[in-house]
């Protein structure tokens, strides 16, 4: 029973934050704030459920440096010669793709008509044929694409998707460093460039974009999640299962804490292949259940964050585990630069 207890209480946490992440795309953007949180002692066991779940992320990582056996799970890399940054590559011109043929400029809730909708189809076009020629060109159009979305919906609107994106272009541009990083203007920053730098560079981004949508999209405007649980009654399961104590505004706040504590995870470091794990199943779950709608926006970040969880020894060294019984596979990121 207590076993059934616990997992009902995880589920009860983590499984909101998929489902409400980008809840401008199912609401009207005008919403204004009118709900607060008064807190109880359920946004309490709320939060205690919340830091329970980053002190076990925190003993998995602490118990990775010293048992071999979970270092080898947790973070052992995964590696294909370079070829995971090319399916990244093709996740973002199918998400493009699909983004021109349903007249959507980067999301849903970003009016094409603001830019005008033959200048949103020619900059992400634009984007597609730079990804086959070089990854500086993508790197270079997708910044491009970002400054002209930040100057033309305002900061408010852009936050939502630029530390995505910025992941994404800046990972490339990483990979290019990283094959100059001999040359005499670089030898001061060596260290930093290597090849656990695009990895880095997602999961820190990623992490960041979380936080921003728990801040943002939650705690900042409860009434987003709110109006999507108005339209979309069955995301809020725990009510549905019986305990009708557990309001729409206490799932808001959850899925809030959720994204919270996957990003500041994710930005730490702890437990890295954990998290993405969790992140991705929740993230193709919600993209199923939505359809079309939801997994097209997402599947740039799904893919990058299977990078992370395939390569999430990045920044640690683990070669200690164990009295260095055994060392990780090296990984290339490209069969140029092996």
């Amino acid at each position: 029973m207590k076993t059934i207890a616990n997992l009902t209480s995880t589920i009860i946490f983590i499984y909101p934050f998929s489902a409400l992440a980008h809840l401008r795309w199912f609401t009207e953007d005008q919403a204004k704030v009118k709900t607060t949180f008064e807190f109880d002692h359920i946004y309490f066991f709320l939060i205690i459920l919340a830091i329970g779940y980053c002190l076990i992320c925190l003993f998995l990582e602490i118990r990775s440096k010293k048992n071999i056996t979970i270092s080898k799970i947790m973070n052992r890399s995964i590696t294909f010669n370079g070829f995971e940054w090319e399916i990244l590559k093709g996740s973002i011109v199918l998400m493009l793709i699909l983004n021109i043929i349903h007249g959507v400029y980067i999301a849903p809730n970003l009016d094409p008509a603001v830019i005008g909708k033959d200048l949103c189809i020619l900059i992400q076009a634009l984007i597609i044929v730079c990804s086959t020629i070089h990854n500086l060109l993508l790197f270079s159009s997708i910044i491009f694409c970002l400054s002209l979305t930040l100057i033309n919906f305002g900061f408010g609107l852009s936050i939502d998707y630029i530390p995505e994106f910025l992941a994404i272009a800046l990972c490339f541009f990483a990979i290019e460093l990283n094959k100059f990083r001999n040359i005499n203007l670089l030898k001061n920053f060596k260290r930093y460039i290597n090849k656990d730098l695009p990895c880095q560079i997602l999961r820190l981004f990623f992490g960041v974009q979380l936080v921003v949508l728990a801040i943002h999209n939650k705690f900042m405007n409860p009434d987003l999640g709110l109006f999507f649980l108005r339209d979309y009654p069955f995301v809020n399961f725990v009510k549905g299962i019986g305990l009708h104590f557990f309001d729409d505004i206490y799932f808001v706040f959850s899925a809030g804490l959720a994204e919270l504590c996957f990003g500041l995870l994710l930005i730490l470091n702890i437990s890295t292949r954990f998290v993405s794990l969790c992140v991705i199943f929740f993230f193709s779950v919600t993209s199923v259940i939505f359809g079309i709608h939801e997994l097209t926006g997402h599947l740039p970040i799904i893919f990058g964050l299977i990078i992370v969880f395939l390569h999430s020894n990045n920044g640690k060294d683990i070669k200690n585990a164990e009295n260095s019984e055994w060392s990780p596979n090296n990984y290339s990121l490209s069969k140029s630069s092996t």
